[in-house]
């Protein structure tokens, strides 16, 4: 039996050009080769945009909470994201994400004047049949 030796790098070069996993391991593929050419350069700087009439810069990059902060806090993962340039927050609401809300109310505080915070909620509204 003839064993092949590989790295992770070559496996997700090999599946991506045989077309498993679609174009997210493709991706995957080339950013770690990408990581690991030195001449590829660093992540590139995050862009901001205005967000409606609100004058606010936000980033264009939206850091999702719910699943993150589902559980249990991570002001260490909201931190990393904000020094990266992350200043969009979106969270969803307690009947999907339990206590994600209350789990980012820390830190939503303490950067109260630098960050932009999405909030989604539940509107009851009949619909009657025909009302389409």
């Amino acid at each position: 039996m003839t064993v092949f030796e590989t790295t992770r790098r070559r496996l997700l070069q090999m599946l991506a050009l045989l077309g498993l996993g679609g174009t997210g391991l493709a991706r995957a593929a080339n950013a770690i080769v990408e990581a690991d050419d030195p001449a590829a350069g660093a992540w590139p700087e995050m862009t901001y945009r205005t967000l409606g009439r609100t004058g606010f810069e936000g980033s264009r990059l939206v850091f999702g909470c719910g699943a993150a902060l589902m559980f249990f806090g991570r002001d260490e993962l909201l931190d990393a994201a904000l020094e990266h340039g992350v200043n969009v927050f979106d969270v969803g609401t307690r009947d999907y994400y339990r206590s994600a809300e209350e789990n980012l109310a820390t830190f939503a505080k303490q950067h109260r004047g630098k960050i932009f915070l999405i909030s989604k909620g539940l509107v009851g509204i009949e619909i009657e049949p025909g009302d389409e």
